[in-house]
């Protein structure tokens, strides 16, 4: 038998092990408002996950951005008018961010069809992204239902395709600005859809993470 010391021992790595598994664990449920939603912050590492593109092609998110600054936006959808506009006003200041060596990717739960035409309607000149699934808004912390009663409204006047058990779900607008390291570097998100920052905060995020 071993003696006391040597079997602390052997259950060491056993525990360290068990620790490294549920810091593996799957994002949790979606919350039940945006206001509930606990989005990810600076310092915290971009999450893996597979989205589309709108070619209907797989697009691994973290592989897409390690070692390349990025700009990522998290909208609701084509058809959200604040998005349109955010997406548009992003367009107006796409060579700036460009020639800080910034790519941007615009995150939403549109299908991969449904890129395209918001794509020509605004002549955007990035890259959208599908996520019908919510996978990359489930990891990110801005997965949330929408009640009832808004859900029934929106899918009367919208195509919307992303459920979970049935239910509709949306992302909560967000912006990040990521580093060459893969972890974010300036967060700001709100649970106000009617609320976007403004283009000339995010140029002078993006600048101060380049620094």
């Amino acid at each position: 038998m071993l003696p006391m010391k040597s079997l602390k021992s052997t259950f060491l790595p056993v525990a360290a092990l068990c620790s490294a598994l549920l810091c593996m664990e799957s994002p949790a449920a979606p919350a039940e408002s945006a206001d509930a939603a606990k989005p990810l912050g600076k310092g915290a590492p971009v999450p893996s996950a597979i989205l589309k593109t709108a070619d209907g092609k797989d697009f691994d998110l973290k592989s897409q951005i390690e070692n390349k600054p990025t700009i990522l936006i998290f909208y609701r959808g084509g058809w959200c008018p604040f998005c349109s506009r955010q997406l548009a006003e992003l367009q107006e200041s796409q060579q700036e961010l460009l020639d800080m060596d910034y790519q941007i990717l615009a995150i939403s739960a549109d299908a991969p069809d449904a890129l395209q035409t918001t794509s020509s309607k605004h002549q955007l000149g990035y890259q959208l992204l599908s996520d019908v699934g919510m996978q990359a808004s489930d990891a990110f912390g801005l997965a949330f239902y929408l009640d009832a009663k808004t859900a029934e409204r929106y899918e009367s006047r919208f195509t919307m395709s992303a459920k979970h058990d049935g239910r509709l779900w949306l992302p909560v607008p967000a912006v990040y600005v990521v580093g060459k390291d893969g972890k974010i570097a300036f967060a700001h998100t709100d649970p106000n859809y009617r609320k976007r920052l403004p283009v000339k905060d995010l140029i002078a995020a993006a600048k101060q993470s380049a620094q």
